[in-house]
């Protein structure tokens, strides 16, 4: 197959063909599609003395014009202002945990073909960068074989993504789960109604629902961040630009039809909630917030179950449960995908004088402090908390 690299001239000029490839990619997630690229730009960019960032828009095409892919780099100088700055190249997704998946825009068919091309393509360029890193990579797939056998390439972090695969009904969902599931489904639903409560789901879906519903989630995301006596969740919203991001992502996408935030209610008041993204045939299940006040009554696991019955009534073929192994996810029996992040030392003379003398600093107890900061910053991508789309 006959590819060409180019850098593209803007998010908005690609758009229209990028919306087109993202319909034939396997892993179908908000954090591929142009309009959150563009506003992860937006918010999360940075340019001052410390940091300095450049966007890197790849597309990659066949020799007829065809988009094969979408590679959105970012590539940072730290300090921006000195020649002795790290210069990294990362996948727009570099946040506090905001951006869970982290991945190239390709249909599976061409990503072996493309993740070379292209990187044969970056290593041209390799003047430019001090450390590549490609994103996460399906660790079985032949991209992580063909990578693998590249000289320098280091895998590094790993990450699991959870999917279920829906049958035609719930009845039959619900058969095929292992008994511990079964058992806390039907406590969850008796719970409520030996204290007289009934549980309400509520969908919304258009954009002054999702407007509404999006305040009383970031409430209840507070809340259970707040809450410390269970796993803790970070609220990586609390503040800007992760505030600002989601709101402007949720404005723009619900505007599209894309977006789904699913609430529980009981006496009267919204007591779990969850972020959903429609994406074809997929529901992608983000962030959640629920009332500690009502945990007694299991309302995330109701909640995610209406979620469920729901999808499998619209006649979607599959739910995305998130990245992060916790028992919220595994509990359901969903398939594992597993991802790997592959990160390539520059070959150039700088790139290698740089990474000797990280190799003899390691032996020395004070540099080796030094070099791990260093490092942290030249791959700033704030681990994302234990199970955080839960």
């Amino acid at each position: 197959m006959g590819l060409i690299v180019r850098e593209a001239m803007s998010f908005r000029n690609l758009a229209p063909e990028w919306e087109v490839l993202m319909q034939r990619c396997a892993l179908r997630t908000p954090f591929t599609h142009p309009t959150w690229c563009e506003l992860w730009w937006q918010h999360f960019a940075e340019h001052h003395l410390l940091v300095g960032d450049e966007l890197r828009l790849l597309e990659v095409r066949d020799r007829g014009g065809v988009l094969k892919a979408v590679a959105p780099f970012v590539a940072t100088t730290r300090p921006s202002l000195s020649w002795l700055g790290i210069r990294s190249w990362r996948l727009i997704g570099a946040d506090p945990a905001v951006t869970e998946l982290s991945t190239l825009v390709c249909a599976p068919e061409d990503e072996p073909f493309v993740v070379s091309v292209l990187l044969d393509y970056l290593l041209e360029r390799r003047k430019e960068w001090d450390m590549l890193s490609l994103g996460d990579i399906r660790a079985d797939s032949d991209s992580a074989r063909i990578l693998g056998e590249r000289q320098g390439l280091k895998w590094t972090s790993e990450l699991s993504d959870f999917v279920l695969t829906l049958p035609g009904d719930w009845e039959t969902f619900k058969s095929s789960l292992k008994r511990n599931i079964k058992e806390s489904l039907r406590k969850c639903y008796n719970a409520p109604k030996r204290d007289g409560l009934t549980p309400e789901f509520r969908v919304h879906a258009t954009p002054s629902e999702i407007t509404a519903a999006l305040e009383r989630w970031l409430k209840l995301h507070a809340m259970r961040a707040d809450f410390t006596d269970t796993v803790v969740h970070r609220n990586v919203f609390a503040v800007d630009p992760p505030r600002a991001f989601l709101r402007a992502m949720m404005d723009q996408l619900g505007a599209r039809g894309l977006v789904r935030i699913f609430e529980l209610e009981l006496k009267g008041q919204v007591v779990a909630s969850r972020i959903g993204f429609v994406l074809g045939n997929t529901l992608y299940l983000y962030f959640s917030g629920y009332d500690p006040a009502f945990r007694q009554y299991s309302v995330m696991t109701t909640t995610v179950a209406e979620i469920l019955k729901w999808s499998i009534a619209q006649g979607l073929e599959s739910v995305n449960l998130s990245p992060g192994n916790d028992v919220s996810k595994t509990r359901w029996s969903p398939t594992e995908i597993k991802y790997q992040k592959a990160v390539l030392p520059s070959p150039s003379l700088r790139g290698l004088v740089f990474h000797r003398i990280a190799h003899v600093a390691t032996t020395m107890p004070v540099a080796a402090s030094l070099l791990s900061f260093a490092r942290r910053q030249s791959h700033r991508a704030p681990a994302k908390p234990q199970g955080a789309g839960a």
